[in-house]
């Protein structure tokens, strides 16, 4: 007997439900989209649900990104890579107003910085970005590592939020599935509401300084 979807959906709530940051956001608006893939079969294909579900982080991160307020730290690259404990203080010492920082989003470069600290465990149903680096549970601080994050070895953007980017809870509950079978070609459709949720992110930029005052010197010795 076929799965249904209805049975895939209590499945992959219990694992969407450890995602916090995308799974219990304040809805401020929605749409509707869908995703649409021709397979080979007409039974639920729950790679192509989890790929729908990759589709939704990665439009809530690039939404994150694009609404974000940068604010530049006074750090060298150096400095940073030495202690993952020193841009925590940082972000602690921020006080902005109604912000009390919760999730932190690093690029690759930065994830290379601090592959040591992190054991990543293979086999996951869901792709490794989902999952949190680490946590500082006393500082109520998680970290994630992003590939929407593009940045260089010489300057770090890292993302903080102080709520959840997502409604994932949501999403699942009212997304639908179903299979058009046309000319033998099984075209399977998933639409789903996305939604905008009430969060506020800081860009946080850290730039090589002595990279930055390299730069400035050779730029006033090209316009001799």
């Amino acid at each position: 007997m076929k799965e249904s979807f209805y049975d895939y959906k209590k499945t992959i709530e219990s694992n969407l439900s450890k995602f916090t940051y995308l799974y219990d956001g304040d809805v401020i608006s929605s749409k509707i989209l869908s995703k649409t893939s021709l397979l080979n079969n007409d039974g639920v294909s729950p790679k192509f649900i989890i790929e729908c579900i990759d589709d939704i982080y990665r439009m809530s991160i690039d939404t994150m990104i694009n609404n974000s307020i940068e604010h530049n730290i006074p750090m060298t690259l150096d400095h940073f890579k030495s202690d993952i404990t020193k841009i925590i203080s940082e972000i602690e010492n921020l006080n902005f107003v109604k912000f009390k920082p919760y999730n932190i989003f690093i690029s690759k470069n930065s994830f290379d910085i601090f592959s040591k600290l992190f054991n990543q465990k293979s086999n996951r149903p869901f792709p490794i970005h989902f999952y949190k680096l680490t946590e500082w549970i006393d500082r109520g601080l998680v970290l994630y590592h992003s590939p929407n994050i593009i940045d260089s070895n010489d300057e770090l953007n890292i993302f903080i939020t102080n709520k959840s980017i997502q409604s994932l809870v949501y999403t699942v509950q009212n997304m639908e599935y179903k299979v058009i079978v046309d000319n033998k070609e099984y075209k399977h459709v998933i639409t789903y509401p996305f939604y905008n949720c009430d969060f506020i992110c800081y860009k946080l930029v850290i730039k090589d300084i002595d990279k930055k005052r390299d730069d400035k010197i050779n730029k006033i010795l090209n316009e001799d």
